[in-house]
């Protein structure tokens, strides 16, 4: 049991665990709406979450960058308007400008939790909807087959690769 328990914290980097803290914090905000009037209480709360985290969902080695974020939220917000105009402007058009189906990308990022992220990002994106995550594929619902969908996807790609510092092969 303790060789388990050292085994799982030689993977915690600092990084996991700021980033654990936070989320724990967060919730903690959300939860108590604001209030933070029991110090000892938060605290014990907060880091208790952490670690009981840490211990129960070993972090996956993936990396963060901030900057790698803070280029993807303009990018996502830009894209999520301009995928509403779109969609909006196809809906009052006459005829309906729709080709709906399936299409099929072939991710070339290996690491798991970046795929869900950008199968997660692009159901968030108007016009599109993730079907199904099979191990290097991604299905996902369109309205409009001729737009340049798999493109979006690299898009995405490409700023979860930088947002997770991987690598993208060539």
């Amino acid at each position: 049991m303790l060789a388990e328990l050292k085994q799982i914290a030689a993977t915690w980097t600092p990084g996991a665990i700021v980033i654990r803290v936070g989320i724990m914090s967060l919730l903690w905000f959300v939860l108590a709406e604001g209030e933070f009037r029991y110090w000892g209480l938060v605290l014990l709360a907060v880091l208790g979450g952490a670690g009981a985290s840490l211990l129960l969902i070993p972090s996956s080695g993936i990396g963060f960058s901030i900057r790698g974020w803070a280029k993807f939220i303009p990018f996502f917000l830009w894209q999520s308007v301009l995928g509403g105009v779109d969609v909006a402007l196809r809906s009052i058009a006459i005829p309906i400008r729709l080709d709906p189906g399936y299409v099929q990308v072939d991710f070339r990022l290996a690491d798991e939790p970046a795929r869900v992220f950008i199968a997660n990002t692009m159901s968030l994106m108007p016009g599109t909807l993730s079907v199904s995550l099979q191990g290097d594929q991604l299905r996902m619902h369109v309205l409009d087959r001729s737009m340049p969908n798999a493109e979006r996807v690299r898009e995405v790609e490409a700023h979860a690769a930088r947002m997770f510092r991987l690598t993208l092969p060539a």
